[in-house]
């Protein structure tokens, strides 16, 4: 292959994984309560930009053996079910009043009355599905091709389906670490997503 049909393959540049937006299901306040799945949406937009590493799951096909399906002596494996990758994770740079932490816990938390532990509450009760889960939006933004213009590109967005965290990960406190930052993981469940790509963007590139 020649240095100009390969840069003709790659006249839109390589793809950087540090551009992305994240968008969490935002919780309504009214007074000192909150209602619906998720976080507030200062901690959603916190984790547009100390989301400091995401990893999107695979999609992959659960196949079966068909024997001998059309030819003797010929194996087939035959499509059976699509497996949506799980869980979700995401590593998250924490500011100094842990509200991110707290909110990802908060939500958690949600999924079980009596989860907090507090005293004189032992005794927990998982509460109803479609009060903890809600939708995430990732957005893969990339640079312009243009560039006089100052917006970025999004070609693709998953959404993940009815999604709730089930586990947010540990802290690690050190007396030797002066200069780093606190960083934890949370991971996503979900019943499926979906990938969608930028129609607009994309047809321009076809």
């Amino acid at each position: 292959m020649s240095f100009e049909v390969a840069k003709a393959l790659m006249s839109k540049s390589v793809s950087r994984p540090t551009l992305y937006r994240v968008t969490l299901p935002e919780t309504i306040g009214i007074g000192i309560a909150t209602l619906g799945a998720g976080v507030d949406s200062e901690v959603s937009e916190y984790l547009s930009f100390f989301a400091n590493r995401i990893t999107l799951p695979e999609t992959r096909l659960d196949t079966v053996i068909a024997l001998g399906q059309e030819n003797m002596g010929i194996a087939r494996e035959q499509p059976a079910n699509m497996i949506f990758g799980k869980p979700m994770t995401m590593s998250i740079i924490e500011n100094s009043d842990f509200t991110t932490f707290t909110a990802l816990r908060d939500w958690m938390l949600q999924t079980t009355s009596g989860g907090r532990q507090t005293q004189g509450a032992q005794t927990q009760r998982m509460n109803y599905y479609h009060s903890f889960v809600g939708n995430i939006e990732i957005v893969k933004l990339e640079q312009s091709d243009s560039p006089n213009d100052g917006d970025y590109k999004q070609p693709l967005k998953w959404t993940f389906h009815n999604a709730y965290p089930i586990s947010v990960g540990q802290i690690e406190l050190s007396s030797d670490a002066y200069d780093a930052a606190t960083i934890f993981e949370v991971s996503f469940t979900y019943e499926s997503y979906n990938v969608e790509g930028d129609k607009d963007y994309l047809r321009l590139i076809r």
